[in-house]
């Protein structure tokens, strides 16, 4: 992700949230590295960690790390061979009549180059329009999206923006430690236990361990982060689209939910 630690902190959320049993009949491919406009050279190459959350690179997800925006045109860049990838397993959800839910954890221009090549390949507009479900939670990523393709996407796709996940008492949960003491103690705890022999879920513990050595000793003022806390905002995508609902409203909810369960 780029350029917030919280990208890591996500990957190992949805990872423990889809290692759980009753995930098993969902179908994901998962995208890593895809920015908007940003030119910063601020990149978290957790390649490791998607492997752990989401299984085999060009199988269960795809790198698109291309450093320069005008290269995604060119064949050769990661960019272009991911949008390759990604139409490949869209296209025929939508040509079977099912639906795409895509949970945009970061901007959009990826997204909008999947969709023209679906319009490339002959997928109907109505399909797109319809079955393809955009959710995105935050003003900060539509901000850094480039130039035209929010309007694109509105256009063509069904876009629906959700309550901030960085922000509590709103329609989401607040998957972002506050900044009281409290809150900060509680889920330091919690985010030890993860890593520790007391996590009874192998795969969960290796997820948040590799998340931990990932972020080593980021600061931003914004997160809480490196005082042991949680920032994993950009899962209350996932949480709408699968209709979690309030018993995993809260931080120490979704980890009793998920991190330290793999079964009901």
């Amino acid at each position: 992700g780029r350029p917030d630690a919280d990208d890591v902190h996500a990957q190992a959320a949805v990872g423990s949230l889809l290692n759980h049993k009753d995930m098993a009949g969902i179908k994901t491919y998962t995208v890593h590295n895809a920015w908007g406009k940003q030119r910063s050279k601020d990149i978290w190459n957790s390649v490791t960690l998607m492997s752990l959350a989401f299984g085999t690179e060009n199988v269960d997800w795809t790198n698109a790390y291309t450093l320069d925006n005008e290269q995604r045109s060119n064949p050769s860049s990661n960019w272009y061979k991911s949008v390759q990838r990604i139409t490949n397993r869209v296209q025929p959800i939508l040509e079977s009549g099912g639906t795409v839910w895509v949970a945009e954890a970061g901007q959009s221009d990826i997204t909008k180059d999947w969709v023209l090549e679906l319009f490339k390949r002959g997928i109907s507009a109505d399909a797109v329009k319809n079955r393809v479900i955009i959710v995105q939670h935050s003003e900060w990523n539509e901000d850094q999206t480039s130039s035209g393709v929010l309007i694109y996407l509105k256009n063509h796709t069904t876009y629906i923006h959700i309550d901030d996940g960085n922000e509590g008492r709103n329609g989401t949960p607040n998957y972002h430690t506050d900044k009281d003491s409290a809150s900060i103690a509680a889920h330091a705890e919690i985010r030890k236990k993860a890593m520790s022999p007391d996590n009874p879920v192998e795969a969960t513990r290796a997820m948040w361990r590799e998340a931990n050595a990932i972020i080593g000793d980021w600061q931003k003022g914004y997160s809480r982060i490196d005082e042991g806390g949680f920032d994993f905002s950009d899962t209350v995508e996932i949480w709408w689209i699968l209709d979690l609902g309030e018993a995993v409203g809260t931080i120490p909810e979704f980890a009793d939910a998920y991190i330290f369960k793999d079964a009901a």
